[in-house]
């Protein structure tokens, strides 16, 4: 169960159970999640969140009993076995966190296991592919390689919802960098609202991105030996960050240490400023 959607108005009639008449709409016995698993494993997910089931857990931890709401009398023992997930222990009761901090299982975020990408990517492609009746699509190397350089503040969730919002930029069989750089692309402004932006991850994903597209307009430059109009290559990076940086001038004045002022003068065309 996903401890977010359950209401605390509701922890303890949802773990224990009710008794009929206990409150308004009980209009018969329920057993709730401890008597349907009798001596099974209830898995309880987003722990951290469900702050109105952790004074409810305390006692069937500590005692294994517990009460149905409205029958304070009737004490009943469970054998029932409890796995807990969280992306955040430090929201979890210290009261609760010790006595459920037994064996403990952490999953790495994805940030720290990229070789999992490509098997993710692929298995993300043929899970949209079946949800819309579609043949899954291929991808270029490419995409790969551009996923490797973020960091993925939201772990696979994240990216997944990259993967499904660059799909919608694919009218073709192949998903494409541009497509996924695109998707990318289109978060800053998810960051700036969370208040996400300026922090580490996604700045430097910021910065990591705007680098991949400035250096092969730098190489081509260098490679042709021709004499660079400084002028005309700042105005190139500067429409560069603001592509990045979703047109926020003061993000992109961040990205290139400027002032939103210098871009706003440099800036090529009318309709930007």
């Amino acid at each position: 169960i996903n401890c977010t959607t359950v209401p605390e108005t509701l922890a303890a009639s949802t773990l224990f159970g009710y008794e009929k008449g206990a409150f308004t709409g009980a209009n018969k016995d329920n057993g709730g999640l401890l008597d349907e698993v009798k001596d099974g494993t209830i898995f309880l997910d987003e722990i951290g969140s469900g702050r109105g089931m952790h004074c409810q857990l305390l006692r069937v931890i500590e005692y294994g009993t517990y009460s149905p709401v409205g029958a304070p009398h009737d004490v009943r023992h469970s054998q029932a076995k409890f796995i807990f997930a969280t992306s955040n222990v430090k929201d979890i009761q210290p009261d609760l966190f010790h006595r459920i901090s037994g064996a403990q299982i952490r999953l790495p975020l994805l940030c720290e296991r990229k070789d999992d990408i490509p098997f993710l990517l692929e298995h993300i492609l043929r899970k949209n592919a079946r949800d819309f009746g579609e043949d899954p699509k291929t991808y270029e190397p490419e995409v790969v390689g551009i996923l490797n350089k973020y960091d993925f503040p939201g772990n696979v969730r994240e990216l997944e919802n990259i993967i499904t919002t660059a799909l919608m930029y694919c009218d073709g069989p192949v998903l494409k960098e541009s497509h996924v750089e695109a998707s990318i692309i289109s978060r800053v402004p998810i960051y700036a609202a969370s208040g996400l932006f300026g922090d580490t991850s996604p700045e430097q994903d910021l910065v990591a991105l705007y680098a991949a597209r400035v250096r092969p307009i730098l190489e081509k430059a260098q490679q042709s030996g021709v004499v660079l109009d400084w002028r005309a290559l700042q105005k190139t990076l500067i429409e560069e960050a603001l592509l990045v940086c979703g047109g926020n001038k003061t993000w992109a004045g961040q990205l290139l240490n400027i002032t939103p002022r210098t871009i706003r003068n440099n800036v090529v065309s009318k309709k930007d400023i």
